[in-house]
């Protein structure tokens, strides 16, 4: 976001963020339709916004199984 006011009078701030997100589904055989993901994300802040919020960087992995119940 842009002309974030974090209360300190130190202007307006801003930040940003980007992810990129890559995604497998097993086709065939005992795990058929396991689904695996893996993000990645950054976020940068400036430094008159970073009483609102801080920058960071992080990865999450994912794994999706579906099980039929009834």
């Amino acid at each position: 976001g842009t002309n974030i006011d974090d209360g300190t009078n130190r202007g307006d701030g801003s930040e940003r963020e980007i992810w990129n997100q890559f995604k497998y589904v097993v086709q065939s055989g005992p795990a058929k339709d396991l689904s695996l993901r893996a993000r990645a994300s950054w976020l940068r802040v400036s430094n008159n916004a970073d009483q609102y919020n801080v920058g960071g960087n992080e990865i999450r992995l994912f794994a999706d199984y579906p099980i039929n119940v009834f």
